[in-house]
Order: C-alpha cells, then sequence, then structure tokens
C-alpha cells in the first residue's frame, strides 16, 4: 500500500565517508517522519588551468559526469537498505553552500556531515556546514562520523533572552518522536576575578544559580501542557555553553544524547552559539548529530 509523503529532507552529499554516514542518519530521520529523502550534490570545479587540472574542454566534460554518477551510487545505495523510502538526487555544479541554503527552503530538516574528506574540490568540510549552520532556512543536523546513540535524552540549549523558543518548540518534538526525555540546559560563564592581567573563574553564588534556575522554569514554562509524554529535567550549569553541551555526558556521568538542538541565532550566555568560534567548537566536537533550528529576528 504506497504510503502519502508530504515533507523532504535534504541531505548534502559529497562522497566522502562523513557524508555517507550523515546520509544514513538522514535516511532514518526520513523514516521516522515518513518524509522523502532528496540527495543533493553539489561543487564547482578548480579553475583549468592550475597544475595538475586537466584543460577546460576536458574538464567541463568530466566533473558533471563524476558528480551525477556519484549522485546515482548513493541514491542507489539508500534505495536498497531502505526500500520503503521515496529517495531522489540532484547534482549542480556550482558552490554547495548556497546551493544547500536553496534546498533548505523546501526541505523540513537539512543534513551534512561536520567535515569532509571526498576526492571532490569543495567538499561539505566544517566551513560548510557552519555556513549552512547560520543561513538555512530549515533546522540544520551536523552529523558526526561517530557512533551515533540510539537511546539518551535530547539535549537543549536554552538561552535566559528567550531566542530559543524555536529551539524548544523543535527540541520538544524530536524527544517526542523518539520516545526520549528532554534535558534543558542553561549555562554560562557567569564571573570571572581579576587579578592584574589575569583572570580566574569564580564560582556563581547561590542566589545566582537560583535566579537561573527561575529564568530556565520560565522559558520551559507552557511546553510540557503541549508535550504531556516527554519528560522535562532543567538542568543549570557553569561554564561555557558549547563544552557543557559538547561535553555533556562525560560531565554529568550519564549517557550521551542522541540529538543536541540549539538555536541558530543566541543572545547572553548563548550569544554566538553557531556565528563564531564556539559554533566550530559545538559542531566540530560533538559526539552525536547537532540540530541547529534558525531563529530570525527584527534585523533578518
Amino acid at each position: 500500500m504506497s504510503r502519502t509523503v508530504s515533507s523532504t529532507i535534504v541531505i548534502g552529499f559529497d562522497g566522502s565517508a562523513e557524508s555517507s554516514h550523515a546520509a544514513e542518519w538522514a535516511a532514518g530521520e526520513a523514516t521516522r517522519r515518513h518524509a522523502r529523502l532528496h540527495v543533493l550534490t553539489a561543487f564547482r570545479p578548480y579553475p583549468a588551468g592550475l597544475p595538475g587540472v586537466p584543460e577546460a574542454g576536458e574538464y567541463t566534460v568530466q566533473w558533471p559526469a563524476i558528480g551525477r554518477s556519484m549522485v546515482d551510487g548513493i541514491v542507489h545505495r539508500l534505495r536498497d537498505r531502505h526500500p520503503d523510502l521515496t529517495i531522489t538526487g540532484e547534482f549542480q555544479l556550482g558552490d554547495p553552500r548556497p546551493a544547500l541554503v536553496q534546498a533548505s527552503r523546501s526541505a523540513v530538516m537539512t543534513v551534512v556531515g561536520n567535515r569532509g574528506s571526498g576526492r571532490l574540490p569543495e567538499v561539505l568540510t566544517g566551513s560548510v556546514a557552519l555556513h549552512l549552520a547560520a543561513r538555512g532556512a530549515s533546522p540544520v543536523a551536523v552529523v558526526p562520523n561517530t557512533d551515533i546513540p540510539t537511546t539518551g535524552a535530547v539535549l537543549v540549549g536554552v538561552d535566559p533572552l528567550g531566542s530559543s523558543q524555536p529551539a524548544l518548540d523543535v527540541a520538544f518534538d524530536e524527544a517526542a518522536r523518539r520516545g526520549a526525555d528532554l534535558v534543558a540546559v542553561l549555562a554560562g560563564d557567569r564571573v570571572v576575578a581579576h587579578q592584574g592581567f589575569a583572570r580566574r573563574p569564580v564560582r556563581p553564588l547561590p542566589v545566582e544559580l537560583e535566579e537561573d534556575a527561575a529564568v530556565l522554569s520560565e522559558q520551559l514554562s507552557g511546553w510540557s501542557e503541549k508535550y504531556p509524554e516527554v519528560t522535562v529535567r532543567p538542568m543549570v550549569m557553569d561554564g561555557r555553553p558549547a563544552r557543557c553541551l559538547t561535553d555533556f555526558a562525560e560531565l554529568t556521568g550519564t549517557e550521551r544524547p542522541q540529538l543536541t538542538v540549539v538555536g541558530s541565532r543566541g543572545h547572553g550566555s548563548l550569544a554566538g552559539l553557531v556565528l563564531g568560534s564556539t559554533s566550530h567548537e559545538l559542531i566540530a566536537g560533538a559526539t552525536g548529530p547537532v540540530l541547529v533550528v534558525p531563529v530570525r529576528d527584527d534585523r533578518d
């Protein structure tokens, strides 16, 4: 019996082991959502005439054929492994960053590996993942080439100033789909003492932790009524937000989260979580998939 497919997950594929791993994860997510899976390969070749680069005529013919062959190969492999999925493929000759951003506008999720090592130029490296995470119209999943936890909680980073509401919406939905607990973390370096030119961390006062806990409770207000099936565990942590999220299992002595959800634009303790050095740490260092949810404001 055929099944109605009403949504699409896009996977950016560059031929590397990392993107193959991400494609398998994306196929699992498409199955979970009864969505179709669309494989997109895009690359911009090096200019002809550089050392080791063929002449323009040969070059122009070869690369599109390589790209189309690559797409056909991964689509066939995914169809063999996931016969119930509707899977399509597309090759574009051009920069993968705008191609993926454009594709994200009609997707419920866009997936990439956190780095690439394939034979194509401009493979889906961390820079592409960061570009897409910062500008994608859909939630963007960045998947590391590691064993992906299939149990454990869904982890979400919470901004005390309220810009995390879109991320919370997605995180609750993901926890409900997985039958997982949701751990909501508010983290930040609160106080730094100065001694001359030296800096040293200072433990937050109990009253500061209480204030943070109250803010976190307020941010979570109403979500449990919308998702009564999700068990929520609020947690205030002291430290850099990226490290608290990336090393959450180690810091808390718990099972690794199966998914970490963050907003693409933060303020306060989560400022620059995706747009800056903190984003590199989170996306490159995570031991599981990181789902980046677009957060728009009046400046967009």
